[in-house]
């Protein structure tokens, strides 16, 4: 219960339902706590971030493959649910691999500044934290 809980609060972060500082969860104009979130169990939730992980089009083959599957009516909302998730995890470690290596990059004319730093440190404890690998050449 746990892991869908984490999970649909990811999902709610990457849809941009989050109402900071409240540990609510804005959905439609009605704020829900995160055990009251539903994208796991219905539909209605979970097709606009279907939508939005299209618009992004970097889906891999066998999300992509789940989630038309869903579509289609030949695969329970549990393997849709799994396949938003997954995407969503893949987008955020791309997303923070991309701002490491702007800060990690050699060309750059003038060295990182104290908050840049200390967001490079910080990115490089997530990466660890979560089994990222960081690529090649970026120290740490």
């Amino acid at each position: 219960m746990e892991n869908v809980k984490e999970n649909d609060k990811l999902i709610a972060e990457f849809m941009q339902k989050g109402t900071e500082g409240f540990g609510l969860y804005d959905y439609n104009g009605v704020h829900y706590k995160l055990n009251e979130l539903k994208f796991n169990t219905s539909w209605d939730w979970l097709m606009p971030v279907v939508s939005k992980c299209y618009e992004y089009g970097e889906l891999d083959n066998t999300q992509r493959e789940q989630i038309i599957a869903s579509l289609s009516g030949i695969i329970d909302i549990e393997d849709t649910h799994n396949a938003v998730v997954d995407f969503i995890k893949q987008n955020n470690s791309n997303a923070l691999l991309d701002e490491l290596c702007d800060l990690a990059n050699e060309n750059r004319e003038e060295p990182l500044t104290d908050s840049e730093s200390k967001r490079y440190m910080e990115i490089i404890e997530i990466c660890r934290s979560t089994n990222i690998d960081i690529p090649f050449g970026v120290e740490y």
